[in-house]
């Protein structure tokens, strides 16, 4: 059986930046621990493909340790969960949910590759119902994030709609503001906003007469707040998203004000800065230098000193070449391949400069 597993790696966001993500591994992925970072790291040369961010980094952390329920209790929280689902509901959607007769992760990871673009809207009424529940009412032996992988699938479907499906705005926000959901969940669906908003409004002017628009921005607004989680990383990529010229839905001033802010406050979680680091880099804000070279040499955290480094690489001056060599000839093996590469990249930038 499949099984779904988080591991924390580093991908690109534009020349050279890196956020941290979490991927899902089913049968699409293989757990390589270290080797995925160092892998990372080699794809930040230039040249290396450049795609949009799809999501930011939780903190490694191992699979929280649930109580066991006897059967009689997962039978009768199934049959109040089951309660809660429109009736008629296809054999496909019934498996997805945990109401099939097989329940298992693989099975219904599975089921929802099966779907098409145009659900019917009772199906995708009972989607929503398996996307708003928490884990404790529906019944099932699936682990929490087993469930959150299933459930960022179904987000994705429901994405890919050939029409967008109603309420689907509300029902992510509603997520998000729920603090009994877990935290990769919530955090999950903070990640599809800024690809939702592009797709659901073309201009400001049109999404400043829609209520949805406004609390999905002040619910950006908020998770960037939540800065001692990814939660805020998470934020900061899609508003970054909505900022961009192409498509000017947020104040571009103000959300790189807010990234470079981020970036360095020392006080700030390890995840959410890592982010905002790898941010400025792309977007040029050498005002994060003084910061970012603190904490290459001096940061607490192994991804924080990581960040710290390809970010020099990206913004620093001929003054960093001595430090950055400094980093390379140092004992630390795992963060060698980023420092060659920002050593690199920097040595590339001044040798065009006039």
């Amino acid at each position: 059986m499949r099984k779904a597993v988080v591991v924390v790696v580093l991908v690109l966001v534009g020349v050279g930046a890196l956020v941290a993500v979490v991927l899902r591994h089913g049968s699409r992925q293989q757990q390589r621990g270290s080797a995925s970072v160092e892998a990372g790291l080699a794809a930040s040369k230039p040249g290396a493909s450049q795609k949009e961010p799809t999501g930011t980094v939780h903190n490694a952390q191992a699979r929280p340790i649930e109580p066991k329920k006897s059967d009689a209790a997962l039978v009768a929280q199934m049959s109040a969960y089951e309660k809660q689902f429109p009736p008629d509901l296809s054999g496909t959607i019934r498996s997805i949910v945990g109401l099939g007769s097989k329940r298992s992760y693989g099975a219904r990871a599975e089921a929802v590759q099966k779907l098409g673009t145009n659900l019917s809207s009772n199906d995708i009424q009972g989607l929503y119902v398996f996307l708003k529940s928490l884990k404790e009412e529906q019944g099932t032996k699936l682990d929490l994030l087993e469930i959150e992988s299933v459930r960022n699938d179904v987000l994705d479907l429901l994405m890919r709609q050939t029409e967008l499906p109603a309420d689907l705005a509300k029902l992510m926000v509603g997520v998000f503001r729920d603090t009994k959901q877990n935290e990769v969940w919530r955090d999950y669906c903070v990640q599809h906003f800024g690809a939702f908003s592009r797709r659901k409004w073309t201009s400001l002017g049109a999404a400043e007469s829609d209520q949805d628009w406004h609390a999905m921005t002040n619910a950006l607004w908020s998770a960037a707040g939540e800065t001692k989680t990814q939660m805020a990383g998470t934020a900061l990529i899609s508003m970054k998203m909505l900022s961009d010229p192409e498509y000017p839905m947020l104040d571009r001033a103000m959300v790189e004000n807010l990234i470079l802010q981020l970036a360095i406050d020392e006080q700030c979680g390890e995840p959410a800065r890592v982010t905002a680091l790898r941010l400025c880099g792309e977007l040029g804000k050498k005002e994060a230098l003084p910061s970012a070279r603190v904490a290459a040499q001096t940061g607490e955290g192994f991804h924080i000193r990581l960040a710290a480094t390809a970010t020099i690489g990206d913004l620093g001056d001929k003054t960093d070449v001595e430090l950055l060599e400094t980093i390379v000839a140092s004992s630390d093996k795992q963060l060698k391949p980023c420092s060659e590469s920002a050593l690199k990249r920097l040595k590339a930038r001044l040798a065009v400069k006039p």
